[in-house]
């Protein structure tokens, strides 16, 4: 039976800004084979050159769905998740990242009914995995979401396992994962200067890697974090930060979204100048519904002194 809070915990983590990577299959590592070639050009190459539904081609399957939720892409991210659901073959190995993506697409094209079926398969595939395997990432993967339907000391549970039985690790993923998902239950807990603590440590762990997806989430994961302590300058300087790691052409849903938190950090710094500034450089038709919002509530503030 799905948990009664489930639905109450995607909402937030649908709407909520800082976020954690639970992927199984690391894109960016993915196509670090081949830097010269865009990301999302370089998995349609290898989907080319392998055979439909065999094992290769699903497990370029997974990079692609990856690379589709990192870039916010969720309507492509729906239709192939779709596609692959009705497979009469999907390999056992892969479906706990469907599911999970499928969730994940759904609530953001506002069907979350529909996505608390697939979150809850999700679950139990990656128990499953879990149980087999006992793969401290899969661990942190289970602990998210398990926060993810709103058990929260069962997420606790698990990362303070994993942190007790993978102390000595030095994964940089893994210490990521581990103190990104704990910075996570510090935020529900309104202690956001741990969660400041936490996110430091992750970004710290993953900086020197040439991940810039997760360096992206990284520094701005830290910015939303000062912003909701107060400090909007130390919160400007992460969200600024995090602009370096992103790609104009790939990251289009990110920018606009980063660029519109510096607007709205200025105007809150009642700096009005800068504001409108930053929000000039906003595509506003790359900003979901509710970033549209805010995106107004900036504008309106930025236009005041002008009427």
């Amino acid at each position: 039976m799905i948990n009664k809070n489930l639905l109450c915990w995607l909402l937030l983590i649908g709407c909520c800004p800082t976020v954690a990577s639970e992927h199984l299959s690391d894109h960016e590592v993915f196509c670090q084979a081949d830097p010269a070639v865009a990301c999302q050009e370089f998995i349609q190459q290898h989907l080319s050159a392998a055979e439909p539904q065999s094992a290769d081609w699903f497990k370029v399957k997974t990079y692609q769905l990856d690379y589709l939720f990192d870039k916010q892409q969720f309507k492509p991210l729906l239709d192939e998740t779709s596609a692959l659901l009705k497979l009469q073959n999907l390999p056992q190995s892969i479906e706990v990242q469907v599911y999970f993506y499928h969730a994940k697409a759904l609530i953001a094209v506002g069907r979350r009914d529909e996505a608390l079926l697939f979150a809850d398969q999700a679950m139990q595939i990656l128990e499953q995995i879990y149980q087999v395997f006992g793969d401290p990432l899969r661990m942190v993967e289970l602990a998210n979401l398990h926060y993810s339907m709103g058990q929260m000391a069962q997420a606790k549970r698990l990362l303070l396992l994993a942190e007790s039985e993978f102390q000595r690790s030095k994964d940089p993923v893994f210490l990521f994962e581990l103190n990104s998902n704990k910075a996570l239950l510090s935020d529900i807990a309104g202690n956001f200067t741990e969660s400041a603590s936490f996110r430091k440590m992750a970004l710290e762990a993953i900086a020197p890697l040439q991940h810039n997806g997760k360096n992206i989430v990284a520094y701005g994961n830290l910015g939303r974090t000062y912003q909701l302590l107060g400090d909007y300058p130390q919160a400007v300087h992460y969200y600024r930060e995090s602009l370096k790691f992103i790609e104009p052409e790939q990251d289009v849903h990110l920018l606009a979204l980063y660029q519109l938190k510096i607007a709205e950090l200025y105007s809150q710094l009642n700096q009005r100048k800068a504001a409108t500034e930053w929000l000039a450089r906003v595509d506003v038709n790359q900003l979901s519904v509710n970033r549209q919002d805010l995106y107004r509530q900036v504008k309106i503030w930025c236009q005041q002194d002008q009427k």
